[in-house]
């Protein structure tokens, strides 16, 4: 099956269950945490089949782990490549002899998310802290767009390169697009950090989302920075 097709039919299969579940349940007992689970409990109850429960919520683990697994393989070579070049200790960048993985940059992603997972929950619940990871990873995900939109707005006072593509309309609507785009962006920003209404301790959350938004791009810059001030000495 092509890449455009699987990507197609994923889409629909994803809307599908989605209109599933908002029909088996209303939308206020629907949460992040359990809303499908409790979906698949309650139409599993009502067809008088409560014992697939079970055999589904294997499947569910499963993928949960087999997921967790492609996203920890994937995003930990981020820190690999960064111990080649360097940037992070020399160490990270080491591959396993037999696996060939990179296995100091998975176990320090690992450690990492375990931690940020334990530091959410601190005098919160599950779903705070559910939230609370979902708010920071809008924020951080947002952050370059930020720069993005703003750099498109400066490069318009610069002379337009030889062989460029010119944006239809001229600076003028480049300016303007990228101005909704900044305004837009600016925005998601701002309500990401507004904590849902059941959350108990409001003030606590939003100083969480704003302390661990700043540790994740505050490490970031200090690695960065570092690795700059070695190569400069």
């Amino acid at each position: 099956m092509p890449l455009s097709s699987r990507g197609s039919f994923s889409r629909r299969a994803y809307i599908a269950g989605t209109i599933a579940l908002l029909v088996a349940l209303p939308s206020a007992q629907i949460s992040g945490v359990g809303g499908f689970a409790s979906a698949i409990q309650v139409m599993c109850a009502r067809l008088g089949l409560s014992w697939i429960v079970v055999v589904i919520a294997l499947f569910l683990a499963l993928n949960s782990i087999g997921g967790a697994a492609s996203f920890l393989s994937s995003t930990s070579r981020l820190p690999f490549v960064a111990g080649i070049d360097r940037y992070l200790p020399k160490a990270f960048g080491r591959v396993h002899a037999r696996w060939g993985t990179p296995w100091i940059a998975i176990i320090f992603y690992g450690v990492a998310g375990m931690l940020c997972a334990l530091l959410s929950q601190a005098g919160s619940t599950v779903q705070s802290a559910y939230d609370l990871l979902v708010s920071m990873s809008i924020v951080t995900y947002f952050i370059p767009f930020v720069f993005l939109f703003l750099a498109m707005i400066r490069l318009q006072r610069e002379p337009f390169p030889r062989g460029g593509i010119r944006f239809p309309g001229g600076r003028a609507v480049a300016v303007l697009l990228a101005s909704v785009g900044l305004i837009t962006t600016l925005l998601t920003i701002v309500l990401a950090l507004v904590p849902p209404d059941d959350e108990p301790h409001k003030g606590l959350a939003i100083a969480k989302i704003l302390g661990s938004t700043f540790l994740l791009v505050g490490g970031g810059a200090a690695v960065f920075l570092s690795a700059k001030w070695r190569r400069k000495t």
